[in-house]
């Protein structure tokens, strides 16, 4: 069975920190929750106990004692779990030894224990099994060292639905109905009968019986296809055997069977069929390369049963977990449940239950219901349907299994959702708002119908009961929570009247006394009616009183709710006031002048006035007063029934005229390019400006550098004349630094280096005025004139020109053409336009000098001689020549000799000239085509190997014989010649 090692970051962390703290799950209430219990394992060494501490409040009796402890929980979607412990850590070793561990369920203020594994004899393995879960309800692991030991671990744990418990003989097998996978928690003994696997060849070499501690499975396929499985023993060095068989006669008939798969391999760890394997069989060791534990996938034939033994080797008696795979599936029923449901469910509402499954083989007799938490009825045993409800919140797992009349057991586990629904939790709120504006009376009084009792409540103002008191105006929300868990949440506005709120009206009354003054209250806010008290008096509902003389009065007002506030408000004489409609100050006509004017026009009163402008001359009849420049005034004024009103005034200038310039620079020395913009300010508008240039505009452009001048107006007449210098850059000067001329003609060695000062750095330079480079170098350059440009950063350029020279071409005739015969020598010769030269000549093989003017050349083939001169600045020339090799292969071969020993023409051979090495063969026939001398390897011309005219050392008779001759060549060629030649005698 394939392991899933996914471990999430939080628990990685964890593994981390081992020895370094106290582990995060050192107690219950911190216990890791391992979110997939489904065939899952940790990395090696992944979670440790050290400096755990001993959880003294939960015992379980199997436990060597109270030691470091640490703590897992999972939820059980299944009926049964396998725990599996290993000590080890990520680096190797054995890690924590003699593992034990307990299985509570519950929550960790009240759990209750429900398996316990005492720690093993010896070795750093354990491994806890249980069936009979509480599906949905919280489970919590205990994992410890035996006696105190601690170190770091590896956990494993499968929560899975088993079939039925297997037999470890074959007539009792375990029927399988569908793929599901599952886990055989022990192995116990071959059987009754030790024997029924002896028919299984590779494992008969053991002993007697093949079986020692095995299990059997049996199975009907239910179409055609492959099928490939995986045993994985939970103790992973064990070794496990296994033989497929099929059975002809059906399930529960042992007889006939024929073996299909065995696997005898003493490898160790998982084993099974794979659908990549072609192997059938594999021998009891583990030392051939073709042994990889696992066998070709079984072809299944639809209807056709099969069956599947499985030993335990190592007889440790430890289970296996098995895992299914391929498109060959199993005949049985596929569980199903149905419900009334298209969403969640509602607390405490009846939900309909029904076995909604279709069997293809075999009858259902056997129904097992389980609802999961909270339900009621907990269990059922029919096919339904059955009509439960919850009492609490959440996903409730259902689990379904089915039992055929042939034996075969299917489980089926689905959740459904429980949720609090609207009508499950209603309440009502009494409300009590605010009386009087700024007032803590308020209240509110919650009515809550629902059948779950006691009630939590959670106000936003940290209030815990049902009702709360003394809340001032504002939005109040509540939560509510029932025993089952359900909740609601409520929103309640305290409601205030607003908050009082009044307009006076004053009348005032006249100077010296006056009885003929009044007030009048506009009131909002609080509840209407209202009433006055004035002075102390009873309340009356006037808002207003007449006929008062001037002084301090204290008002309370009082609503429709007995709220009550005070008023105080003081009432003055009749106090002068300027007419608003007349403009009081003309100012000054430009800043700094002193004839602005203040002009005094009462709009109360009671005429004649008297005016005192503070200057020194008292009260006079005139009400205005020229010539002042800015600042305060302060002016006093009486009237006939002698009520004052002291008036301040400020006179101010008009904002000073001010100008500033906006320029536009010249941008390269000597060039008319600038611009200046005039921005005038202050003043009262209106602007005028004439520049000393004529221009009467805001504006000047194509200015070049210098000083400009412009009066500017505003539309009182005020002037202001202002100069502005504009400026132009420096002017670039370019010199020329270095000048490097062509060493040899025709090449780009030249450079240009140049300097550039003024202007505005930095600078870009150029040849061609369009492509520019920071550096002021240009190097490989050819010979010719140059204009070399500089550029500023304002992109101002100039230039100036300069020569790149060169020497004259430096040349050599190395000859025309020459034709040699193949041995002759060919004599070359170099004419140079300039003696003070070196020589090479290429290629060196056929010359005899290299190094010199004129040398001879002896070719074999056709041969294109190149020279090269260099003069004393390393410059050079090359020209080459072609000495050809003549077709023509002189040899001469006589017609005729006379072998007389008279020392003239006594021998037969060929004569060639230095381009011909050796004679290769040399043949002669008579008339008749008879061999009369042969002779091979014959130095060219030499009479003493010739053919000396005997035959058979007899002399040959006079007249014509026929040569064949075979010539080889200086140059490897080799040639055939063949005639006729006479001896005369």
């Amino acid at each position: 069975m394939s392991l899933k090692f996914t471990l999430p970051l939080w628990v990685l962390l964890l593994a981390l920190s081992t020895g370094l703290a106290q582990p995060g799950n050192n107690n219950c209430a911190g216990a890791i929750n391992l979110q997939d219990a489904n065939d899952w394992c940790s990395a090696a060494g992944a979670f440790s106990n050290v400096g755990a501490t001993p959880s003294t409040s939960t015992q379980a009796g199997c436990l060597t004692g109270a030691f470091a402890d640490v703590w897992f929980s999972f939820t059980p979607l299944a009926t049964d779990v396998t725990i599996t412990v290993i000590g080890n850590s990520s680096s190797g070793g054995s890690g924590l030894l003699l593992p034990e561990m307990a299985l509570f369920e519950g929550n960790c203020g009240a759990l209750q224990l429900v398996a316990c594994e005492p720690a093993p004899i010896f070795g750093n393995a354990n491994e806890l099994t249980f069936s009979g879960l509480s599906l949905g309800v919280p489970h919590y692991i205990l994992i410890q060292g035996g006696n105190g030991a601690t170190g770091s671990f590896q956990l494993c744990i499968n929560n899975y639905n088993a079939p039925v418990e297997p037999s470890s003989d074959c007539p009792q097998a375990s029927i399988l109905c569908n793929k599901a996978p599952f886990v055989v928690q022990q192995i116990l003994g071959p059987g009754n009968d030790p024997t029924e696997a002896n028919d299984a060849d590779c494992l008969t070499g053991f002993g007697v019986n093949v079986e020692s501690n095995s299990t059997w499975f049996v199975w009907t396929a239910g179409n055609d296809g492959p099928l490939a499985f995986t045993l994985t023993p939970l103790n992973p060095p064990d070794d496990l055997d296994f033989v497929v068989y099929e059975f002809p006669n059906g399930p529960g008939n042992c007889a006939d069977k024929i073996l299909l798969r065995c696997m005898a391999s003493s490898c160790q760890g998982p084993t099974g069929l794979n659908l990549s394997s072609t192997d059938i069989s594999e021998p009891p060791n583990c030392l051939l390369p073709t042994q990889d534990n696992f066998l070709a996938a079984l072809q299944m034939e639809t209807g056709k049963t099969y069956g599947l033994m499985v030993n335990n080797f190592s007889t440790t008696q430890i289970g296996f977990g098995i895992e299914f795979s391929g498109s060959g599936e199993f005949a049985g029923p596929q569980a199903m449940i149905s419900t009334n449901l298209t969403g969640p469910g509602c607390i405490n509402d009846p939900i309909l239950f029904l076995d909604a499954t279709n069997s293809p083989t075999g009858s259902i007799i056997g129904w097992e219901w389980e609802f999961g938490p909270g339900a009621s009825p907990a269990n059922a045993f029919t096919a339904g349907p059955h009509q439960v409800s919850y009492s609490t919140p959440g996903l409730k797992p259902v689990l379904l299994r089915l039992t055929t009349s042939e034996g075969c057991v299917v489980t089926v586990v689905e959740e459904i959702e429980i949720i609090c629904c609207n009508a499950q939790l209603q309440a009502t709120a009494d409300i009590s708002p605010v009386d009087c504006p700024g007032a803590n009376n308020g209240s509110i009084s919650l009515n809550i119908s629902n059948p779950n009792p006691p009630y939590i409540f959670n106000w936003s103002n940290g209030e815990s009961g049902s009702s709360i008191n003394n809340l001032p105006p504002g939005d109040y929300t509540v939560s509510i929570s029932d025993a089952a868990g359900c909740d609601t949440l409520l929103s309640i506005s305290i409601s205030s009247p607003p908050a009082f709120t009044f307009d006076t009206t004053l009348l005032r009354p006249t100077c010296n006394g006056g009885m003929d003054g009044g007030i009048s209250l506009d009131v909002s806010g609080g509840t209407p009616p209202y009433a006055f008290s004035w002075q102390g008096g009873p309340f009356v509902p006037d808002n207003n009183q007449s006929n008062l003389a001037a002084g301090d009065y204290d008002i309370v007002l009082r609503d429709a709710n007995g709220c009550e506030t005070t008023f105080f408000i003081p009432l003055q004489e009749l106090e002068l006031v300027l007419d608003p409609t007349v403009q009081a100050v003309l100012p000054p006509v430009c800043n700094g002048d002193a004839n602005a004017s203040i002009l005094v026009s009462i709009g109360n009163g009671l005429p004649p006035y008297q005016y005192d402008f503070n200057d020194g001359n008292g009260f006079v009849d005139a009400n205005s007063l020229p010539g002042l420049p800015a600042g305060m005034y302060m002016v006093d004024v009486i009237d006939a029934n002698l009520c004052r009103g002291n008036f301040s005034f400020v006179v101010e200038d008009p904002p000073l005229l001010t100008l500033s310039f906006q320029e536009t620079p010249v941008s390269c020395f000597g060039v008319a390019d600038g611009a200046l913009s005039a921005i005038p300010a202050g003043g009262t508008g209106g602007y005028t400006f004439r520049w000393d240039t004529g221009n009467t505009g805001a504006s000047l452009s194509a200015l070049g550098a210098g000083e400009y001048s412009l009066t500017l107006t505003d539309a009182s007449g005020c002037n202001l004349e202002q100069s502005y210098s504009l400026s132009q850059p420096a002017e670039i000067a370019l010199s020329l630094e270095t000048t490097v001329n062509v060493i040899c003609f025709g090449e780009a060695t030249g450079s240009i280096t140049a300097s550039a000062m003024g202007g505005s750095p930095p600078y870009s330079y150029s040849l061609d005025g369009a492509n520019f480079q920071q550096v002021p170098t240009f190097d490989n350059l050819p010979a010719g004139n140059y204009a070399f440009f500089v550029e500023d950063n304002s992109g101002c350029t100039t230039s100036l020109n300069t020569t790149i020279s060169e020497p004259p071409p430096l040349l050599v005739d190395a000859g025309a053409r020459q034709v040699v015969i193949l041995g002759y020598e060919a004599r070359l010769q170099a004419i140079p336009n300039n003696l003070a030269v070196t020589y090479n000549w290429a290629p060196a093989e056929s010359l005899d000098c290299t190094d010199c003017q004129s040398p001879t050349a002896l070719p074999l083939r056709n041969t294109v001689y190149v020279v090269t001169i260099e003069d004393a600045s390393g410059c050079t020339a090359t020209d080459s020549v072609e000495v050809a090799i003549s077709a023509e292969r002189p040899v001469f071969i006589p017609n005729a000799f006379s072998p007389n020993n008279d020392g003239r023409n006594d021998l037969f051979t060929a004569y060639g000239g230095p381009g011909m090495r050796s004679i290769v063969s040399l043949q002669v026939f008579n008339r008749w085509g008879g061999l009369v001398f042969e002779q091979q390897n014959l130095s060219a011309g030499n009479p003493v190997v010739a053919w000396d005219g005997q035959a058979g050392n007899q002399p040959a008779p006079a007249g014509v014989y026929t040569y064949v001759l075979e010539v080889e060549f200086i140059d490897g060629q080799q040639l055939r010649f063949s005639g006729d030649v006479n001896i005369i005698r």
